[in-house]
């Protein structure tokens, strides 16, 4: 998933239970600067567990930390460099352009099995996509957008965009 994709991650991200449908209207992209190229970007650590394909590039910091084999197609691999540090400001501005807006939804914990359209998803605590496939939605919309904004991690396994 690129960052600057359908549906933005960046140091963000939702109920437990039976899958639901959650639709609102695509809200307008906060702009992204250097952060626009990196399908990856940590702050202090970023750590690949299995197979690990990235179609971006993949950076982190303050720190420079990378575990696993991620393999980086498309992109290359920034650890604590002017590159690193300024896409982490700009994805720090677009954080805070996106916690200022009104949540779609507030949702907890673990987002395996439900389908998300689009939206600003908001959650109070860490967020993990375990064995069970979270969809992302955008319905006969390949331009819409959603949002997943916590204060936390997010964990994640499977994860389909359906458009």
């Amino acid at each position: 998933m690129r960052f600057h994709s359908r549906f933005a991650l960046g140091v963000w991200f939702l109920t437990a239970g039976a899958p639901a449908l959650l639709r609102g209207q695509s809200p307008a992209p906060p702009s992204l600067g250097a952060a626009a190229s990196f399908a990856v970007l940590g702050g202090s650590s970023v750590t690949s567990i299995g197979s690990t394909i990235v179609t971006g590039n993949l950076g982190v910091s303050p720190g420079n930390t990378i575990g696993g084999s991620p393999i980086v197609k498309i992109g290359a691999i920034y650890r604590n460099d002017s590159v690193a540090r300024q896409a982490q400001r700009d994805a720090a501005s677009a954080y805070n352009d996106l916690i200022a807006r009104t949540c779609t939804a507030n949702l907890s914990t673990d987002l395996g099995g439900m389908t998300l359209g689009p939206g600003v998803y908001c959650f109070s605590s860490a967020a993990q996509l375990t064995s069970t496939p979270l969809i992302l939605d955008c319905p006969r919309d390949p331009n819409s957008l959603g949002f997943f904004c916590s204060p936390n991690s997010l964990f994640s396994a499977s994860l389909l965009t359906r458009c």
